[in-house]
């Protein structure tokens, strides 16, 4: 929503949805929605009734969850509607780290190495447990020795979580993000990458210099994936290589930072695969820092109530901005 904002009302109109009415920015959109979660069986059918009742020409999943349940059933959106989503060979690669291990061992990328209960492996500690198909730093837990490992194995198994071991990799001091997008011609549009750091997370601070061997690793990477639109890869920095640590197949939270600094890989996309105009490739804004914090979003209870009643509101959240 931020960066089609940039953009200006005269280019696009914002239809969002969220699986909780308290979602703030379901108040900050043209017309917003509340639908069940992505992974619900009549998600897709919810999807496509406000598409219907809205006149959507473009469909955009936002998380990684939505992405997966829209590029798996892209035939069961309705035709008037464009949607833009990676092909689901690819995003079933990407939301599996096993397999996004697997894909980068394949083609001889540098990654941590890794092992999932069935297939065990002895691994150097530290270790760093996770969920696999789990984003963020939700269930993730860094072992020391094999009781620790024991213990968050159990512990995931309890909550039915399926885990997946690493290696822990350099450290949070040596973390980047980067932004890739691909045109429909296989030439490479945009490539930003920030140095993060993580605040609740996401990445909260954001430093934008040119990190080339970081970004033409992750070049490298999204360049062996069929895709339509932006994909994510975090890294880290260990012995002077890049290592990839997740692929996000999807407009990544940093995208509204990458797009303040030039680069709104989400106009770009709309452009080059919804209008067809082979889009140049944008001038990035080095040698910035981009620094986040929390904005208050005032709704009415009474709009809250219309979104679990399946109504829409319109722009209804005020926001008061003294920065």
């Amino acid at each position: 929503m931020k960066a089609l904002n940039l953009i200006g009302k005269d280019k696009y109109r914002v239809v969002g949805s969220d699986m909780n009415s308290l979602s703030a920015l379901t108040f900050r959109v043209d017309k917003g929605y509340k639908t069940p979660p992505a992974t619900h069986p009549s998600y897709v059918a919810a999807v496509n009734r406000i598409c219907r009742r809205e006149k959507v020409d473009i469909l955009l999943p936002g998380s990684d969850a939505e992405m997966e349940a829209i590029s798996n059933n892209v035939e069961k959106i309705d035709k008037d509607v464009f949607v833009l989503a990676h092909p689901k060979e690819t995003v079933n690669i990407c939301r599996d780290k096993w397999r996004t291990y697997l894909f980068l061992k394949e083609h001889g990328f540098t990654c941590p190495e890794s092992y999932i209960p069935e297939d065990p492996k002895k691994l150097t500690f530290p270790l760093f447990i996770k969920d696999r198909f789990g984003g963020g730093s939700k269930n993730a837990f860094k072992a020391e020795n094999d009781e620790e490992v024991n213990f968050y194995l159990r512990y995931l198994k309890a909550k039915r979580v399926k885990p997946i071991v690493q290696q822990y990799i350099g450290n949070a001091d040596e973390e980047y993000t980067t932004g890739v997008l691909f045109g429909k011609d296989g030439r490479l549009i945009s490539a930003i990458t920030f140095k993060r750091t993580l605040i609740a997370g996401a990445s909260g601070i954001m430093i934008c210099d040119k990190y080339q061997e970081v970004t033409d690793y992750a070049v490298n990477v999204v360049r062996k994936l069929k895709t339509m639109g932006s994909v994510n890869i975090q890294s880290r920095l260990a012995d002077g290589r890049p290592y990839a640590l997740e692929i996000n197949p999807r407009f990544s939270g940093s995208l509204p930072a990458r797009a303040g600094l030039g680069v709104n890989e989400i106009d770009l996309a709309i452009d080059e695969f919804y209008h067809g105009i082979s889009v140049s490739r944008p001038r990035i804004h080095y040698g910035k820092v981009v620094l986040r914090c929390f904005q208050e979003v005032y709704a009415d209870l009474a709009d809250v109530e219309k979104l679990n009643a399946g109504e829409s509101v319109s722009r209804t959240g005020k926001i008061i901005d003294y920065i």
